[in-house]
């Protein structure tokens, strides 16, 4: 049997555990974009009305590799993030619905268009028709 000369791994080690730093990093030296990405991945699938800016702020905190209000020292920060984060979720929302509006209201005005065209090109019953009706032949064509 061959060994290998690279260090050892394991098959059962997941890779993710390797990316991990040995040491936590000191929470006022991690950038605002990572901790924007962080706050970006904790937000996912929450349902922001029973979720706390806490929760987040400590979930994004075991993400980065930090012990629990590890990221208190920028409570403020993080805040402001939340903010900004969760108002682009909101005008994303409203850009959705008023584009919704505006399919609803062209599909609308269309579908009336039609009505109108249809009901005001067939014959009533009480208005002439629009092609004379074939009068009776005389009796002497005959």
């Amino acid at each position: 049997m061959a060994m290998c000369s690279g260090p050892s791994t394991s098959v059962l080690e997941p890779p993710a555990l390797a990316a991990i730093p040995a040491e936590p990093p000191a929470p006022a030296a991690i950038p605002a974009d990572t901790i924007r990405a962080a706050l970006r991945e904790a937000l996912q699938g929450k349902d922001l009305d029973q979720v706390s800016a806490k929760e987040i702020r400590e979930q994004a905190a075991s993400m980065l590799g930090l012990a629990a209000g590890g990221l208190e020292c920028r409570k403020r920060e993080i805040r402001k993030l939340l903010t900004t984060l969760l108002s682009h979720v909101f005008v994303f929302v409203l850009g959705l619905i008023f584009c919704l509006a505006l399919v609803l209201f062209y599909v609308l005005v269309r579908a009336l268009a039609f009505v109108f065209v249809r009901l005001s090109a067939s014959p009533s019953s009480s208005s002439s028709p629009s092609a004379p009706s074939p009068s009776p032949s005389p009796s002497f064509c005959r």
